[in-house]
């Protein structure tokens, strides 16, 4: 889209109840935007109305780490559904193997990206997907 083009930013926010935990009561923090664009004719110019949105994930859940689960299935959905990088479940299989063999271990993000750099290659597509999926998610910390 052309820089010139007027643009009206509007910041959606959750309300004060919305930021925090169901669960623990915990704050949440914000780690992504999304934007949703509008684009209008307005006679002799065009206008972007952007809504720009808080993606919002815990940062601590006291309660069995359930805070974040919906962050790691909306991480996994998105891994295995989109665009032409996505992962198959013998994919993540693989991967998860390189880190850990047995099949039993304590799987962090951290030892998943290095899993993945690892398997694919640090600058292989699929290995870029999954940390941007992350990113979109929330999942990365």
């Amino acid at each position: 889209m052309d820089p010139g083009v007027e643009r009206n930013i509007r910041l959606a926010v959750l309300t004060d109840t919305e930021r925090c935990c169901g669960l623990c009561g915990g704050e949440k923090k914000v780690f992504a935007h999304v934007e949703h664009e509008l684009i209008r004719f307005v006679p002799a110019k065009i206008v972007v109305d952007v809504e720009r949105r808080e993606n919002w994930m815990e940062s601590y859940c006291n309660t069995a780490n359930a805070g974040i689960g919906l962050d790691w299935f909306a991480f996994f959905y998105q891994l295995s559904n989109k665009t032409a990088d996505r992962w198959s479940a013998g994919n993540f299989w693989n991967v998860f193997q390189t880190e850990c063999p047995t099949g039993v271990c304590n799987v962090t993000w951290t030892s998943l990206q290095t899993a993945s750099n690892t398997f694919w290659g640090p600058t292989h597509p699929k290995a870029g997907y999954l940390i941007t999926a992350a990113d979109q998610n929330g999942i990365n910390h």
